[in-house]
């Protein structure tokens, strides 16, 4: 879309921005007009979205020109409103009837000081302007009724938790044909469905098979998410399963598949994941025999990149009490898709170390004392080049990971040596590793829990592919050789949200999964389990020490 037509929508939304003046959005007028400074002066070649561009048939200019609609300012809508953003939305509105202040779970609107939890939200979003640059938030505080003065929606999501609010949101779309989505969360579950009215076989359309939202009605056991808290577990994952649905209505790709049937991902069963007539909402008795080790334990986060800013939020707010986060890496402009606590316009002009920051983040979100490290994991300090040594980076390694009395292993690394190095470290000390990788449109989160699943060299052949890795490996710096890939926020929060889940399943006495559970947007079930390679392999080191 040529920057002129871009001016002009903008424009028209201005013009229909300064008609409801009225309905209480506030200064719409400097708003738009911030929009069209920032339209005129943006350049997609400053790396915005350039990890995101970098996916076959991807459209940048469709995302920069859409319209969404989050109903829900809780933890849920907190998920979306920083997703949208970082895919570059052109425009977001947030509507909550509350008038509560936010509280820690709703992560982002919880660090300003708006007075609901809608402008809360807004004022968090602008604050990380600098990675939605063509971005335009407002806010109201207000419900459905008022969806007609927001002119052309693109689609709707309905993250509350007011059965009532999901049964007029999904009136409206219907109506007015626009493409709808809901999300409910509790502590731990999340139930995702989606309606494309008039189109044959997409979920929740007359024709589109398993749905019972086919009919525009909405699924009964939405009523049993009623008034709950939300948790940041389910409704990470809820958000970012939600984000690639809005994503396929919006910019469809090559291999995109749409789920046809209601999305249900639980921690009170051990299967995790259900759909359509399948899915189960009793909880089962939680196994608390001893692990030897729990919540209370201290935790290392391996990686402050995309999987680890959602790893380490929902960790902390899950109820673990102390945890490190380690990474050598710095904060630049083109992590700002992804990394959505991080990438605030201070953090990327000074370069800063992105452990410092997100230990930061997490520590003003989450109200504990998170420590960061400005580490690279290794085998042996000896692999440590001069250049580590002059800028403060030190070695994770077993001595390390010894010293610091850790008791668990989050694994959000980017490369196959790190994984194997994490891997052997936590073989060695017998303690739990949870390690999670994505790509564009798929990621998986694999468990090693001592005396139950094999470790990832039994589940991945992990040490010969960090061999062939480390071949392969120009003289280039891991970090930069590997975050030119293509890489997007859905998978990422997906995946690193349900990397916490695995960690707080095995640590709170729930129901760990020995499976690998994965993600993939090619699938009509994208969220699965798959119990493939998670035996002990024979003559493994892990399997020697049982």
């Amino acid at each position: 879309m040529a920057i002129r037509e871009k001016l002009r929508v903008l424009k028209s939304a201005q013009e229909r921005t300064q008609q409801r003046a009225q309905a209480s959005l506030k200064k719409p007028e400097l708003k738009v007009s911030e929009a069209l400074r920032r339209l005129e002066t943006y350049d997609s070649s400053e790396g915005h979205f350039d990890r995101q561009e970098r996916i076959s048939g991807w459209n940048q200019e469709k995302l920069c020109s859409a319209h969404a609609v989050i109903l829900g300012a809780g933890t849920a809508g907190n998920y979306l409103a920083a997703g949208l953003s970082a895919l570059g939305l052109g425009r977001i509105s947030i509507l909550d009837t509350s008038r509560e202040l936010p509280k820690h779970e709703d992560f982002l609107s919880f660090l300003c000081s708006s007075s609901s939890k809608a402008e809360s939200l807004e004022e968090a979003v602008e604050n990380l302007i600098d990675k939605s640059v063509m971005v335009r938030i407002d806010s109201m505080c207000a419900g459905i009724r008022s969806l007609p003065g927001l002119g052309k929606i693109d689609f709707i999501i309905d993250a509350s938790s007011s059965y009532a609010s999901k049964e007029g949101s999904l009136a409206y779309c219907s109506k007015n044909r626009i493409p709808y989505i809901s999300i409910s969360a509790d502590s731990e579950r999340c139930l995702v469905s989606a309606a494309m009215p008039g189109s044959p076989g997409s979920p929740g359309s007359p024709g589109s098979s398993g749905s019972s939202s086919s009919q525009y009605s909405l699924d009964d056991r939405m009523l049993l998410f009623e008034g709950k808290r939300q948790g940041i577990i389910p409704s990470g994952i809820a958000a970012g399963l939600a984000l690639d649905i809005a994503r396929k209505f919006l910019m469809p790709l090559k291999n995109d598949v749409m789920p046809d049937e209601e999305i249900l991902y639980t921690l009170c069963s051990p299967e995790r994941i259900f759909y359509g007539d399948k899915i189960k909402m009793e909880n089962y008795e939680a196994n608390h025999e001893a692990k030897g080790y729990s919540i209370e334990d201290r935790v290392l986060v391996a990686g402050a990149g995309a999987i680890g800013n959602f790893a380490a939020l929902a960790l902390s707010l899950s109820g673990f009490k102390n945890i490190d986060i380690a990474d050598f890496d710095s904060v630049e402009l083109a992590n700002a898709n992804r990394q959505v606590l991080i990438c605030d316009r201070d953090s990327i002009k000074r370069g800063r170390r992105k452990a410092e920051a997100l230990a930061d983040r997490i520590s003003r979100i989450s109200g504990l004392n998170v420590s960061p490290i400005i580490g690279k994991v290794v085998d042996s300090e000896q692999e440590l080049d001069s250049y580590d040594r002059n800028n403060g980076i030190i070695a994770v390694t077993e001595d390390f990971v010894r010293s610091r009395s850790y008791r668990m292993i989050i694994g959000g690394v980017d490369n196959p040596y790190a994984r194997s190095c994490l891997n052997r470290i936590a073989v060695s000390m017998q303690i739990p590793y949870f390690d999670a990788g994505t790509d564009e449109c798929s990621g998986a989160v694999r468990a090693y829990i001592p005396g139950k699943s094999g470790c990832l060299e039994c589940q991945t052949g992990i040490y010969g592919i960090a061999e062939e890795w480390k071949k392969r490996k120009a003289e280039r710096d891991s970090c930069q050789l590997n975050d030119k890939a293509p890489s997007v926020v859905t998978s990422n929060m997906i995946i690193g949200s349900a990397l916490a889940g695995e960690a707080l399943s095995a640590a709170a006495g729930l129901f760990p999964s020995l499976s690998a559970v994965s993600y993939s947007s090619a699938s009509r079930h994208p969220l699965f389990v798959s119990g493939i390679g998670t035996a002990q392999k024979q003559g493994c080191p892990c399997s020697a020490r049982h």
